[in-house]
């Protein structure tokens, strides 16, 4: 939380319950939906009837609610469970850590903002492992779907995938209501 802080995002905290529609708009032609989540048995609304199996949707749609009053960037992270489909009846709950950053960065020396991209991302992911002490992570390019071909890197430690930090495909940040290069990043705490 305090690197995250220290680097000038906001923390923000959604609920766990999600639309399957929201993951489908994630990951197109993943699979994503309702098969690999719980859906809940009373849910509060129909819009939200099953757990998070991840937190980049919440973060989407505070960025997006955050930009449609005018901000010119959104900054925000995310610490909190998922809920996965497991052997057991109950759950696999992992603690997860995410970010969104779209808008503009601060301004160069020359007086101009730029936009937040891919390498803005990557250098969280770093600052985060850097901070934690973990060494011997890398990011490794990779093609995932909801992604921008070629803006994508999974995050690697000890030849296990612990997180996909990159930009998402322009269709998918529109689908959210976001314009521009829209940067997230998910990892596995655990």
């Amino acid at each position: 939380r305090e690197t995250f802080v220290g680097a000038g995002l906001h923390e923000i905290l959604t609920f766990s319950f999600i639309s399957t529609q929201d993951l489908d708009m994630l990951y197109p032609g993943a699979d994503s939906g309702a098969d690999a989540s719980i859906r809940v048995v009373n849910p509060l609304n129909d819009a939200e009837g099953v757990m998070r199996t991840s937190l980049i949707p919440g973060l989407l749609k505070a960025a997006a609610l955050n930009l449609s009053r005018r901000l010119p960037s959104a900054s925000l992270f995310e610490i909190g469970k998922v809920f996965l489909p497991g052997p057991e009846e109950l759950p696999d709950q992992p603690d997860r850590a995410a970010f969104v950053i779209v808008g503009s960065g601060e301004p160069m020396w020359h007086g101009h903002d730029r936009p937040l991209d891919v390498y803005d991302g990557t250098g969280l992911i770093e600052l985060l492992m850097k901070t934690l002490e973990i060494r011997d992570v890398s990011l490794v390019q990779s093609a995932r779907p909801g992604f921008h071909p070629g803006r994508c890197a999974d995050v690697v430690l000890d030849d296990v995938v612990i997180g996909t930090v990159g930009e998402i495909h322009p269709r998918v940040a529109n689908s959210f209501g976001l314009n521009g290069r829209v940067v997230i990043a998910e990892i596995d705490l655990e």
